[in-house]
């Protein structure tokens, strides 16, 4: 089965002063570009069967406005998506997760920068990729996900995301 991952960074959030890094908060810019971008793809069409999401709570609120819109199934709190994360450990959450939810074809991943342009890399190897605040990327696979053998389909920042042709 062909499966689908959509890379998301969290949206535009609070400066971390006198706030621990996972309890900050997106901003009221952020929270309205996120709820702008979900429903410019729910008129595209999209809609996630499975996700992840880092616990930090500005990638947390980023998902859940997402789920709400796009979500079917079950979104979930993934260390493996947390700052810092390693593109081995999310490959491996992702697969875990699939494996559990073995119909499910198209994932949402919600983090963090810069570990979802080295999750880029490190699936679909051969570009640099950054993500904007609240920007996405789709990364296919014809089968399982694997290191190297993704094709990344497009990447675009939140106002860009009425361009997306290829859901």
């Amino acid at each position: 089965m062909a499966i689908r991952l959509y890379l998301l960074r969290h949206a535009v959030a609070e400066r971390g002063t006198g706030v621990p890094d996972l309890e900050r908060e997106l901003t009221p810019a952020g929270l309205d570009s996120t709820e702008r971008a979900a429903a410019t793809l729910v008129q595209r069409g999209l809609r996630f069967d499975g996700g992840l999401t880092s616990p930090a709570r500005r990638a947390e609120r980023t998902a859940e406005i997402y789920w709400r819109h796009l979500g079917n199934g079950e979104l979930q709190a993934s260390a493996a998506l947390a700052p810092g994360a390693e593109p081995e450990e999310v490959l491996a959450a992702v697969i875990d997760a699939a494996r559990a939810e073995a119909a499910l074809a198209r994932w949402l991943l919600v983090g963090h920068m810069p570990d979802l342009a080295e999750l880029v890399s490190f699936l679909a190897p051969g570009r640099g990729v950054s993500f904007a605040p609240g920007g996405l990327a789709r990364v296919d696979f014809a089968g399982k996900p694997r290191r190297a053998r993704g094709k990344l389909i497009w990447i675009y920042r939140p106002e860009r995301l009425l361009e997306v042709t290829e859901i």
